[in-house]
Formats: structure tokens, sequence, C-alpha cells
């Protein structure tokens, strides 16, 4: 987004500062990729609607004509050897970097016995709802944020007990 403000506001002087600050904002806030929202907007600063509808068009054609060009070309290759082990080696290394993703995220959560044991069964019972019950993702979302609230509330409280009968003794 440097370079945009630079070239849009300092180089070619299309926009001022503050609108550039105000579209980069509100691109920001809005749902969805928010250089697609910051390129309608600063189309629309400079050309109105004309502007918008070039410069997300600008932003988003090329990479759906590559998209297509080579989905064809996979499927036009699709018995290829070579193809098909290029697509295996694809989906290998997106799910083992997904898994090592997920383990980064999960670790801080899983230090101790309880906590390695809680993570291991809710992360368990959501992969298992989503692939072999079929289960979308934000009903599994929901349930293992709620089992993994009453888990904790449930150990803190024991916890908390083992605290209270150690400081009484």
């Amino acid at each position: 987004m440097i370079v945009l403000g630079r070239e849009l506001v300092d180089r070619r002087q299309w926009i001022t500062d503050s609108d550039y600050e105000l579209a980069f904002a509100v691109a920001r806030v809005t749902p969805g990729t928010s250089i697609i929202a910051f390129c309608a907007a600063a189309g629309w600063l400079i050309l109105g609607w004309a502007g918008a509808i070039a410069a997300v068009f600008a932003l988003t054609a090329p990479t759906a004509v590559l998209a297509v060009l080579l989905l064809q070309g996979f499927e036009a290759g699709a018995s290829h050897p070579l193809i098909l082990g290029a697509l295996s080696a694809t989906v290998a290394a997106v799910a083992g970097m997904m898994g090592a993703t997920v383990l980064l995220i999960v670790r801080p959560f899983s230090l101790g016995f309880v906590r390695s044991l809680r993570t291991a069964v809710i992360g368990g019972a959501a992969f298992l709802a989503s692939w072999k019950f079929n289960v979308s993702p934000i009903p599994i979302l929901l349930a293992t944020t709620l089992a993994s609230l009453l888990w904790g509330a449930i150990w803190r409280d024991e916890a908390t007990t083992d605290k209270k009968n150690k400081g009484a003794a």
C-alpha cells in the first residue's frame, strides 16, 4: 500500500494524502479483501464509478485469467503422470503447511497433560465431525468453543479447589 500511496499521491498527484488515508481506512473495515476495496475507493476518487470499476477489473482480471488457464491446463493433462505427480505433491505440501500452522497455533494451549488431552480430544472431535460426518465449519467452531470453555471452567474449578485445600492445610 505504501507503493500505491507514493504513486497516487506523491508522483501522479491524482488524489490527496487525506483521501488516500480515508480510502485505506475504509478498505480495512469493509468485509472481504481490503486491497480490492482500496482499489475501488481510489478509482472512485479519481474517476467516479468508471474508475472504481476499472480499478477492480484491472486488479482482478489478470489473476482470474491465469486461474482459468491453469485450470484448463491441469484438466487437459489430468491423465499425464507428471501433472498427476505435481498435483499430488501440491496437495501434500499444502496439507503439511496447514498441519504445521495448526501445531503452531495449538502449541501454547497444549502445555501440560490436561491441556494436551483437552486439545487432542476437542481437536480430534472437530476433525472427525468434519471428515466423517460432513459437518460444516460454523457448527464445529461453535461446538469446540463451547466444549473448550466448559472444560476450562471445570478444570479451573478443580484447580481452585486444590489450591484452597493446600492453603487450608
